[in-house]
């Protein structure tokens, strides 16, 4: 009889021989698969790992989607998540059957209260109980609490923004703080002219949009600072 561990290292190696097979293979798997497929072996992890490879595996995953194809929407204290899927099979009565509460990996106290306040490519930005922020990947478990703001400079990479209002000498002006994932830093923006900076604001291009009122006009700002009158 065969060793299963000489076939096993075998397999592996085949494998390697065919990067580009494994490659394309692997970034077509859920991603809970890959979650358990990161311990097969060192190289799989590295894989698994790269942001070109988490690149990829969005793209595929996200081709086709429609509102028929959506799994998830969260509600919050405690968060939960919808099977679509499953919803779509069950009567009224069981419905609730669709609903499975998500184990939030961040260590904040139970009882606070979550708040969704954004999302990018299946990166949820969550405000627990104004105690901090993280950043979450539900489908991956996993999470990553913000530190503490800074002032260091910021790179093209995903972005965490929050703004607030503060009235100096009588005149009223607006603070946006920026977020890099990458730096793991916070960069803060002073002095703008002010403006409301209420709802989550909207990403277009690459570019957070807030929509302000006036009495007579409808102002768009962007996020790098601009504003145009509609």
């Amino acid at each position: 009889m065969a060793d299963a561990g000489g076939l096993h290292k075998r397999a592996l190696t085949s494998l390697a021989d065919h990067d580009g097979v494994l490659d394309e293979i692997l970034a077509r798997l859920p991603v809970k698969s890959l979650m358990r497929f990161r311990c097969v072996c060192k190289s799989w992890r590295a894989l698994i790992s790269q942001s070109h490879f988490v690149t990829k595996h969005f793209t595929y995953a996200t081709q086709g989607i429609t509102e028929s194809t959506s799994r998830l929407l969260f509600s919050t204290s405690p968060v939960e998540s919808i099977d679509y899927e499953a919803l779509k099979d069950l009567n009224d009565a069981d419905s609730h059957l669709a609903i499975r509460k998500l184990k939030f990996p961040v260590m904040f106290p139970d009882s606070s209260i979550t708040t969704i306040t954004g999302s990018c490519n299946g990166l949820i930005c969550v405000d627990v109980d104004l105690e901090g922020i993280a950043i979450w990947n539900p489908c991956a478990g996993e999470s990553n609490v913000l530190p503490k703001r800074t002032d260091d400079c910021t790179h093209d990479d995903y972005k965490v923004v929050r703004g607030h209002n503060y009235r100096v000498r009588g005149s009223e002006e607006t603070v946006v703080q920026v977020f890099s994932s990458k730096s793991g830093s916070w960069r803060t923006h002073e002095g703008l002219d002010y403006f409301n900076l209420a709802g989550r604001g909207y990403l277009l291009n690459g570019v957070l949009h807030w929509l302000e009122t006036t009495f007579t006009d409808i102002i768009v700002r962007q996020g790098r600072g601009l504003s145009h009158l509609i």
